[in-house]
């Protein structure tokens, strides 16, 4: 069919769902952005809400979990050289200077930069698991800043330039199934 949408809804959901789904083999890379085709998808959504244009300006809530690249990261980082390779694979839009910069942004002897962030729900220890490289909860708090906090923070502000009200909020209580490994702290859920 022309009409890619009308397509996609002819197709019934549970075969989309298991295509879509990069764990079973189909697809071997996962949709990590949006592929703009200036049809479907005309611009990137910076675009847009740097714009005004073409989205609805409805009071949005909007925010993150404290420690939300504990779960996501790749934990098993040595160097600031691992990091810096791991930043260039995982973010293509970043340029070298701009990783450089991050890196310095997030030095290693910092508790400001490592995750969890704010363990005072919590007394106990803080043990990583032997897998964790060196630098893991450092770099695991700069990938969670860009992915998420980022994000967040650069999307508010977007909509707040076109006037759109904006609740935001910070989620700091970690989960039950995850209270156990302290070294996640309150991540993403």
């Amino acid at each position: 069919a022309e009409d890619y949408i009308e397509c996609l809804q002819d197709v019934d959901a549970s075969k989309l769902q298991y295509v879509f789904n990069a764990t079973n083999g189909v697809l071997k890379k996962s949709f990590a952005f949006p592929y703009i085709d200036g049809d479907v998808i005309s611009k990137s959504s910076y675009e847009i809400l740097d714009s005004g244009e073409d989205f609805i300006k409805a009071p949005i809530l909007i925010g993150t979990s404290t420690d939300e690249g504990s779960a996501f990261s790749n934990h098993s980082l040595n160097t600031s050289q691992e990091v810096h390779d791991y930043l260039l694979q995982q973010f293509p839009n970043l340029n070298k200077a701009s990783i450089s910069r991050l890196i310095e942004m997030y030095p290693i002897d910092n508790p400001d930069t490592i995750l969890p962030n704010d363990p005072t729900y919590n007394n106990t220890p803080i043990v990583y698991p032997p897998s964790y490289g060196a630098i893991a909860a450092n770099s695991s708090c700069l990938s969670g800043d860009l992915t998420f906090l980022a994000g967040s923070k650069i999307t508010a502000q977007l909509y707040a330039k076109h006037g759109v009200p904006i609740y935001k909020y910070r989620h700091n209580i970690p989960t039950l199934e995850t209270s156990n490994q302290t070294f996640l702290g309150t991540t993403h859920y």
